[in-house]
């Protein structure tokens, strides 16, 4: 992928805060803060853990970045069962059974999509 850009970095760098034209963007109102989501930053850990082969080869068929799938995944599972806690309408065998695995994986791609 070529990467010139044709933008004049130095004037833009050189640029006050008055000099920058911010007409075209719309005003903070108070209907966008109350629409909007802080998301607090998450510290990530390493830990070691043990997987089975066939659950480790389909997490990486996946492509790319299957490391953060599997935690997106333990995520996801140990919110259905924190639910699962306060509301008892869980079941186990039901969550990770069979073409459930399959399932659950797509929830978590629809899930990380919908954090893009």
């Amino acid at each position: 992928m070529k990467n010139d850009s044709e933008t004049n970095w130095a004037k833009l760098d050189a640029m006050t805060e008055s000099e920058i034209d911010t007409s075209d963007i719309p005003p903070l109102t108070e209907e966008f803060f109350n629409k909007s989501r802080w998301w607090k930053p998450v510290t990530l850990i390493n830990a070691l853990i043990q997987v089975d082969p066939q659950t480790l080869t389909w997490f990486q068929s996946q492509g790319d970045g299957y490391e953060k799938e599997m935690a997106v995944a333990l995520r996801i599972y140990a919110e259905a069962h924190q639910a699962k806690k306060s509301m008892q309408e869980v079941d186990d065998d039901e969550l990770l059974s069979g073409d459930n695995a399959s399932s659950y994986y797509q929830l978590l791609k629809s899930r990380n999509a919908d954090k893009s």
